[in-house]
């Protein structure tokens, strides 16, 4: 019995890395999303039902995260914690330039790496064109997903 939990455990853990991870393109979104399909088959064959239910939600998770609004929203988000790094390495630049002590070049190299990596980023961000806008939110395309018929659960 416990064994059967940590293997279920195990898969919950598998499928939620998997719908997390970014895909790069609409192909990897394909071939993830026919690989929680398959995940799924195989569990509802083995009648696991546990597993069966993460591996839904995973499906859900990454239905959002291959949408416009949902790869806008985790590059909204990768942008931010850029942004939060400039601003940290910025005063580190100011504490040891003012201090005297450490590396103030060194710092400032690192500075501007980040600052290139943040410019970068929102290069990287499309625009929203007139379309777009009207576009799902990253919670709508969840809850349409969500929406699917979904297998019955053994009792």
């Amino acid at each position: 019995m416990t064994l059967a939990r940590t293997l279920i455990a195990a898969a919950a853990l598998a499928a939620s890395a998997l719908a997390h991870a970014q895909p790069a393109s609409q192909e990897d979104c394909k071939f993830q999303h026919e690989r929680l399909t398959s995940e799924m088959d195989k569990a509802k064959a083995a009648g696991e039902d546990a597993r069966m239910l993460s591996l839904e939600r995973a499906r859900g998770e990454l239905a959002v995260s291959c949408s416009e609004p949902g790869a806008r929203a985790m590059q909204d988000r990768r942008i931010s914690t850029q942004e939060k790094k400039v601003t940290q390495m910025q005063k580190a630049v100011d504490s040891a330039e003012q201090d005297g002590k450490g590396d103030a070049a060194k710092a400032r190299a690192n500075l501007k790496k980040a600052q290139a990596e943040l410019e970068r980023l929102k290069r990287e961000t499309p625009k929203k064109t007139a379309q777009q806008q009207g576009a799902q939110t990253p919670e709508q395309a969840r809850a349409q997903a969500e929406a699917q018929p979904k297998p019955q659960q053994k009792n």
